[in-house]
């Protein structure tokens, strides 16, 4: 009789894997996002023995938190308040919590691999890591090697088995019988060979398995997160290289552990029976774990509080006023670094008035160069290109795709050459004088940049071949769009922007990127909307729209009227720098010139004084000179990016104007008396609300667990298959956030806070999205995020708990 595995407990085991996106175009994934069905304390608790590591702070960190008043009392009583009821054995009051918190924990039972339980001379557990990520990097290399691994047309589990019996490796180690002993499982399929492999090594229990498994997979989050992209860009209609699926690398970690424990199982019998035993006995609920989970959650709550509060309070006492029509309005990203920059420029910019709006404004589009594999996708990863936007193509294009091609072929060359086992040696010797000319040419162009006045960084320049925005594709049936069409595109834009009248002479679109040097996370800190990439080109591309005389009669039509003088503006915020550069200014009519040198003027005090700012928002270990930053090859922190997201507000902004949110905030411009019915609201609470909620769970997961969800340290970095990286020389890829970017060498700068949603709506429509949504509803029920209601008529900050009931916030 075959075994029959358990397809949702083995599916379950996988779901601590979260895709992961290359290097070239990295965004912000909530590595819990496939466990959002469980309630968030469960899954912390759950995962712990797994991990081998607490996923809350440790609670010395909260004790200073305590008393540096980062936690109030007064939070810390209501936290009480709220978790008694789950946790009875809870103290009833702060100070008996505080005298309880110092004494020392019971540690946890920690669910083991068989690799890690073997004794003997040779980390087994690092050697089968190694060898895993040996072949996961040959089985996904493109670019990299000069010999390609010779069976990547087959799966990851067909791979791996014809490759056994040219690795000697295991054998060297002591299992001799290796590769004998795989040839057993090379015709099962990969959940057969998981449920045989299980049953001989004597796990028994459903539970058991399960835990097993997690830990198993847990072992190389970092290549099971390559196969899970894999999986998820499929499931979105994307063609892609590799037919590798996470159930296969589970199989080949589980076979490791089978082969050494078939290998060594008779000197090591009662190791391994009592290593079953405890797995089959491991109870999750148990006094130690439950112990250890209610103390932490009740201090970590207690954090999140206190923040909430100081947010409330602030929203509480907005006063919004009415505004005419602004010299000019300037639309930025929601992003938390807008924020800052935001508030400087209404406080130098005369009548000016800002928007929040997520960074791909709308425009779900990849961009193409002539010679260009792949596209560049510019939107939220959720999401599929609509659109597709080109270079021209005319009579010089030829001759540039050969200028290209040239170029990468020469460059393939030196590459080729440093690779080569000879030829490496002697590259620098041989060619490093050419590096004297290229530095020469750098700084020529510097100096003659800054002698013309031309200050725009270069990867925002538009390229030798303009982008054809007059003749935009459709994604799925590859026909040019009309300009109705171009005109719907322009219309969901603006009405989900919130901008249907009162434009300002001046409409800034500003996107942002990020600047830096020898950084192989530089794209971390791009536009997460943007897929990883800068927001100018869908800033120009929106604005190209909107500047088009026939689109605006066409919206005009639909009661969108656009004056004759009003005129969009491409621009871009460099976020190391925080300057704001105006894109393709010769497109600028001579009517606005004379507004626009004024408003620019505004925008560089704006940035400098943001500058100052941000150097003591979140630690003083960055060097003043955030130019010099930006260009320095030996910078590890070019700029913090995300770090401090806690909090995420939809409102009007008036209702934030003038408040110093300390650049922890995302902001969305919502004004729901506008809203028809509430088609934008539920927009952001399915869109924006979700890449948020992605980028502040990252942002907790790399802080609370940087061993499996930090990408560790940037100086041991190592470059694998040119789009990942590895700490060393090899093992588990490293995800996440590096620590250069949570922590300034003497302490963590991010507090990891679970997301705060404010939304300015009325409470009923906010419950009827939840309720419509069950991403939304698993998000929220299982307090992965927190909904708070501002209520605008009394100025109210109302609570929601589990239950959908809601309280006023602020009268606790």
């Amino acid at each position: 009789m075959q075994p029959n595995l358990n397809e949702n407990m083995l599916e379950r085991a996988l779901d601590i894997f979260m895709p992961s996106w290359p290097l070239q175009n990295t965004v912000a994934v909530n590595p819990f996002w496939n466990m959002k069905h469980k309630n968030f304390k469960d899954v912390m608790r759950d995962l712990e023995p797994i991990f081998h590591e607490s996923l809350l702070m440790p609670l010395e960190y909260y004790l200073n938190k305590f008393k540096s008043q980062g936690i109030s009392v007064e939070a810390l009583n209501q936290s009480l308040v709220q978790n008694r009821p789950i946790w009875p054995n809870l103290p009833a009051s702060s100070s008996d919590l505080i005298k309880v918190t110092s004494l020392d924990r019971n540690a946890t039972s920690d669910i083991r691999t068989i690799a890690e339980v073997t004794p003997g001379g040779i980390n087994f557990h690092r050697l089968v890591i190694d060898e895993i990520g040996k072949y996961a990097a040959a089985y996904f290399d493109h670019n990299q090697a000069l010999i390609k691994f010779p069976w990547q047309q087959h799966s990851f589990w067909e791979a791996w088995h014809k490759s056994q019996i040219y690795d000697a490796t295991l054998k060297h180690a002591g299992i001799v019988d290796f590769c004998k002993n795989a040839i057993n499982f090379q015709k099962m399929g990969p959940e057969e060979a998981i449920e045989t492999m299980l049953l001989e090594m004597n796990i028994k229990s459903t539970s058991g398995k399960y835990l097993y498994l997690q830990r198993a997979c847990a072992t190389l989050v970092g290549w099971g997160s390559q196969f899970r992209y894999i999986e998820w860009q499929k499931n979105l209609g994307y063609n892609v290289s590799g037919i590798a699926k996470t159930v296969e690398l589970l199989a080949v970690r589980v076979l490791y552990d089978f082969l050494i424990f078939k290998q060594t199982y008779v000197e090591n019998k009662d190791i391994y029976m009592r290593w079953s035993t405890l797995i089959d006995a491991c109870d999750l609920s148990s006094e130690v774990n439950l112990n250890d989970i209610s103390l932490k959650y009740t201090w970590h709550l207690a954090l999140e509080l206190t923040y909430q509060r100081d947010i409330a309070v602030h929203l509480s006492k907005a006063q919004k006023k009415k505004y005419s029509r602004p010299e000019s309005q300037l639309i930025f990203c929601i992003d938390v670094r807008s924020e800052m920059i935001r508030r400087h420029i209404e406080s130098f910019a005369e009548n000016c008035e800002t928007i929040g709006f997520a960074g791909f404004f709308a425009v779900a589009l990849e961009s193409k160069k002539i010679d260009e594999v792949p596209e560049t996708q510019r939107l939220p990863v959720l999401l599929k290109p609509a659109i597709t936007v080109q270079e021209h193509t005319d009579d010089t294009s030829q001759e540039i795709l050969q200028k290209r091609v040239s170029l990468t072929l020469l460059n393939s060359y030196f590459r080729l050459l440093r690779k080569n086992s000879i030829s490496s040696f002697i590259f620098v010797e041989l060619f490093g004088i050419l590096s004297i000319a290229s530095i020469g040419w750098r700084t020529i162009k510097s100096v003659y940049k800054r002698f013309r006045h031309i200050d725009l960084p270069e990867r925002f320049t538009p390229m030798l071949q303009e982008l054809d925005f007059d003749r935009p594709v459709d994604y799925s049936s590859n026909e040019i769009i009309n300009v109705q069409q171009k005109t719907s595109i322009a219309l969901n834009a603006l009405q989900h922007m919130g901008l249907r009248d009162n434009f300002a002479k001046l409409i800034l679109v500003v996107g942002h990127g990020a600047v830096t040097t020898n950084n192989a996370f530089g794209s971390a800190l791009d536009c997460g909307a943007c897929g990883g990439h800068a927001g100018d080109i869908n800033a120009r591309f929106i604005v190209s729209l909107l500047n088009s005389p026939q689109i605006r009669l066409l919206l005009a039509e639909k009661n969108i009227k656009i004056p004759d003088s009003s005129c969009f503006i491409a621009a871009v915020h460099e976020t190391v720098t925080d300057e704001i550069y105006i894109l393709d200014r010769n497109l600028v009519p001579k009517s606005c010139t004379e507004e626009l040198t004024k408003l620019t003027s505004q925008l560089k005090v704006a940035s400098q004084h943001c500058r100052q700012e941000r150097q003591i928002t979140h630690s003083l270990c960055l060097d003043s000179s955030a130019r010099k930053r930006s260009i320095n090859w030996s910078e590890v922190r070019p700029e913090w990016g995300l770090s401090g997201n806690a909090c995420f507000i939809v409102a009007p902004r008036e209702r934030t104007k003038g408040v110093n949110l300390a650049s922890r905030s995302f902001l969305h411009n919502y004004d729901w008396k506008k809203d028809e019915e509430f088609r934008t609201l539920e927009l952001i609470m399915t869109a924006p609300m979700i890449v948020t909620n992605w980028i502040n769970m990252q942002y907790f997961a790399s802080v609370v667990s940087p061993r499996y969800y930090g990408s560790g340290n940037k100086v041991l970095h190592n470059l694998t298959n040119e789009n990942a990286v590895v700490e060393g020389n090899g093992g588990d890829l490293r995800v996440g956030l590096s620590v250069q970017s949570i922590h300034d060498g003497e302490k963590v700068v991010h507090d990891p806070l679970r997301l705060s949603v404010f939304i300015e709506a009325p409470r009923l429509e906010i419950e009827k999205i939840i309720a419509k949504h069950q991403m939304l509803t698993d998000l929220v029920v299982n307090e992965w995020l927190h909904i708070f209601q501002i209520d605008s008529s009394e100025n109210r900050c109302w609570k929601r708990f589990q239950d959908g009931t809601y309280t006023d916030f602020l009268s606790n």
